[in-house]
This record gives C-alpha cells, structure tokens and sequence, in this order.
C-alpha cells in the first residue's frame, strides 16, 4: 500500500513519525470521559445490563453481560454508557479490557473508563484505542504490580495521532471491513478448532468405554456414568486399583502445616495445580526451603506419581516423569499410586483428562454448594472402565497415535488464529497511525 508524502516527528511518545499534515491530540481533547452514572437513587427493581472486566477484551470486544436488578448487582456497576463509546479498562491493565460499544444501556463496571468521542469519528476513535501502542501507552503509565492501573485523568492525557475528518472516515471505512473479513475467517477456523476438540474427545470416550472392536459383544456396567462397555471388560472403584503397599494415597498438607508464610522465592517445590493443569514439570514459582520440605516429606512426591486436581478444575490429573525436581504436594493437590499390574497410568490418564466420566462423578457426589471438590474418600469411590492390562496398553498405543493427528491439525489452526489476530492488530496499527495512506 501506498505510504503519505512526507512525515513528521510525531510529538507523541509511543510514535516515531505521522503524516505531515495529522496532528497530535490529547485523549481528552477530542472525547470527553465518564459523563455518566447510575445514581444511588436508581429503583430497586430497575434491571440492567452489567458488563465486567471478563466480560471484555481487545479482540474480541464486550463478549456479553449479567443482566441484574438496582438492588442486586455490584456496586461496581455504576458507569452508563451509549453505542459508540469506548470503554478501556483502568485496572489490570495487561488484561487489555478495551472496547467499543455497540448498543444503548450497557451499564459498566466503575473499573472502566467511558470515552465518548466528541469531536472525532467514533469508528476512527475506537481503532485508535485498540492500537498496540495506545494500549502500550496505557500499560506502561499503569501503577501497581499485582492490580496495575491507570487513573482516568492520566488516560486522557495520552496523545494519539488525527487526521482530518474525512481521512478518518476513509480509515475507519476501510478498517470496518477488512477487520470484517479478518473476523469472519478467524470465526470459521475457530469453529473447526471447536470441532476438532469434541471429535478427539469423542474418539477418547468411545475408546476408553468401549474399546477398538465394534463387533465386541457389550453389557450394562452398573454405573450410569460409564454405560455399556464390552463383555470382557469390568468396572471398579479407583481404591480397588490403588498400590496399598506403598502409601497409596496422600491429601496435601492443610492448616499450620503449610501456609503462605512458608513459601520462598526459590527451593524445592510445591506441586500446585498450575504444574497439574499445564502438565509441566521443568517450569514452577512456588517453593518451600530445605527445612520445611523434610517437615513435610510425607508430602513429598515420587517419580510415577499420580497428582489429582481438587479445586476449581477438578480431577486432572499428571504423571511425574522421570528428572522431576524433589517437592511436596500443596493442599490442593491429592497423590496417589495404583497397581501398575492391573492398571496403566496413561490409560488412566485419558480417562481423568479427556473423557467427562470423572468430573461428572465429582459433580454429582460433591458436598460443596459453592465449588466442586475432591476429597481423599471422593476419589477413592470413583468408578472406571477396566479393560485387561494389554487391552488397556493397546488403546493407549492408539490413542496415542489418533490425538497426535488431531493435536497436530489443532496446532496448525491456532497458529494460522494467532497470524490472523498479529495481523488485524497490524493492519489497524498502521491505519490509525499514518503508515498507509487510504484516501
């Protein structure tokens, strides 16, 4: 694309040059900001449309909204706002919580600043803040570590680069459908990713209850999670797999035992369910020192362990390689050993991580009303299909085989998603900043 004639120093601090004839604004010269709230008065049973700091990001917009009564919703749920303003979020700033508005009567939360464009395009204003140096800008000016964030008054000092009107209408035409068509591939290959992830764990279901033989004669397990499965075949509990003679299971220390205070910046570590979650073993940041580490060596954990999530994402689970760094379990995180002679770990492994069997389990047995749980005695009770050890070594051979296609297309997707995405925030970057000339 064709680049302007000439080009000046730009006067802005995150931009090196812009076109000769574009001048340089302050945020709040040409939008006001926060013009209004939901006053306190508001009736009770009034109901509105509340939109969070989730609810929103820089791609893909204000993804949806809670809808409450006055009385109930957060107090945080104050700022009004019109279709085409531009919320940018003002704390927790990497988050990159920035957005038009595309329909009246969003309330949002006080955590947002409401840009209302003034004396600029609304579309040109809303590409303008969605700019990777705009946000750069926002972040870098945030103060904080843990919660970093930017003061209102602050975000409007920030210059951007303006054209003259018809230039940003020209941009924001172009923008509007280029970002169209950008959008509407990465939606398609965002659609196959969510095929491709049910068709893998449909293959891993059917596999694990059923095994590889279609013509296999089949009978009712006698559990309603697990349903059919082939003739040959049991059921059992996990304590009826469990390795008895060598500590079978293991709940992470609660209470006194282990606590924030005990946690250091480096030194043995503390398997959380980040390690679990993200099934890695050479990365972590949450330690304990050598004398708290053989305080609590009955905690510790062994090469082949079995680690099981408890909270949150419930009833994940990873094997501990080979090369594992010396640690102990945290209290969120249950370990336990089965007999390698009437079970394979990975066979177990595709049941706990790919298949609903367990969490469905979980959900129903828990005692919690607020969040699923795993107790030792929870887990003990849980029920799997139990094909012969060299059937179950088979379909782990399998499945092993069929996910790494699957894995490999799904890898090749998320990377043409993430081009796409690099791509639309260049294309704006470049519109709203002067690189390319549109006229």
């Amino acid at each position: 694309m064709n680049q302007y004639e000439s080009y000046k120093a730009s006067g802005i601090e995150w931009l090196d040059e812009i076109p000769s004839h574009w001048k340089e604004e302050k945020l709040k010269h040409i939008a006001s900001y926060n013009d209004d709230v939901l006053l306190e008065d508001t009736p009770a049973n009034q109901s509105i449309n509340y939109v969070e700091i989730s609810d929103v990001d820089s791609v893909s917009g204000i993804k949806g909204y809670t809808t409450y009564l006055f009385k109930d919703a957060p107090s945080r749920a104050r700022r009004c706002t019109k279709k085409n303003d531009i919320i940018v979020s003002t704390v927790r700033t990497y988050l990159k919580a920035i957005a038009p508005v595309l329909q009246d009567n969003l309330i949002v939360s006080t955590g947002f600043a409401v840009i209302r464009p003034q004396k600029v395009h609304p579309a040109f204003l809303a590409y303008s803040l969605l700019n990777e140096g705009f946000i750069g800008e926002v972040i870098s000016k945030s103060v904080g570590v843990s919660y970093p964030a930017i003061n209102a008054t602050d975000l409007v000092e920030i210059k951007l680069p303006i054209p003259p009107i018809p230039e940003q209408q020209a941009i924001a035409s172009y923008l509007e459908s280029k970002v169209s068509q950008i959008d509407s591939i990465i939606a398609e290959k965002e659609a196959m990713v969510d095929d491709l992830q049910n068709y893998r764990k449909s293959i891993i279901t059917e596999t694990v209850t059923r095994g590889m033989n279609p013509n296999a004669s089949m009978k009712d397990s006698g559990v309603q999670w697990i349903g059919m499965i082939p003739e040959n075949w049991s059921s059992c509990r996990i304590k009826n797999i469990l390795d008895y003679k060598n500590d079978p299971i293991r709940v992470g220390p609660f209470g006194s035992s282990l606590c924030g205070n005990d946690f250091v910046e480096s030194g043995y570590w503390v398997y959380n369910q980040r390690v679990v979650l993200d099934n890695n073993f050479a990365e972590n940041d949450v330690f304990v020192n050598e004398t708290k580490y053989k305080e609590l060596s009955g905690f510790a954990v062994s090469e082949g362990d079995i680690l099981v999530t408890t909270r949150g994402t419930i009833g994940k689970i990873a094997i501990v390689p080979q090369g594992f760094q010396p640690g102990i379990l945290h209290p969120c995180i249950i370990r336990f050993r089965v007999d390698t002679k009437r079970v394979d770990k990975v066979f177990l492994k595709y049941i706990f991580n790919d298949t609903d069997l367990i969490a469905n389990q979980v959900r129903y047995n828990s005692n919690s009303t607020t969040i699923d749980v795993i107790y030792s005695y929870t887990l003990k009770e849980l029920h799997i299909p139990l094909p012969s050890l060299d059937d179950q070594q088979n379909i782990v051979s399998y499945l092993d085989s069929k996910t790494q296609e699957v894995d490999n297309c799904l890898k090749d997707l998320k990377s043409q998603i993430t081009d796409l995405r690099a791509y639309k925030a260049s294309l704006i970057t470049e519109a709203v900043t002067g690189k390319i000339d549109l006229r």
